[in-house]
């Protein structure tokens, strides 16, 4: 593992993220970008109206689809 500064890193492949990123997923760019490797948890809960999975990056809900959790 390489030395970084700051101790925030990508929680997929392990590279440093700058001190800038206050984000809840810690999730690099490149990881990011290549949503069909990214795994399941990384992905809103949510259903769109078509009936498909959310596709948006959030930790539990994105924020369109945040009612959804509430009825829980």
């Amino acid at each position: 593992m390489r030395h970084t500064i700051h101790a925030r890193q990508c929680s997929i492949c392990g590279k440093g993220l700058g001190c800038r990123t206050r984000k809840a997923t810690t999730i690099c760019l490149t990881c990011m970008s290549d949503r069909d490797n990214l795994p399941e948890e990384y992905f809103c809960n949510g259903v769109t109206a078509k009936g498909k999975k959310c596709r948006a990056i959030a930790n539990e809900y994105c924020n369109h689809h945040k009612k959804q959790g509430e009825k829980k």
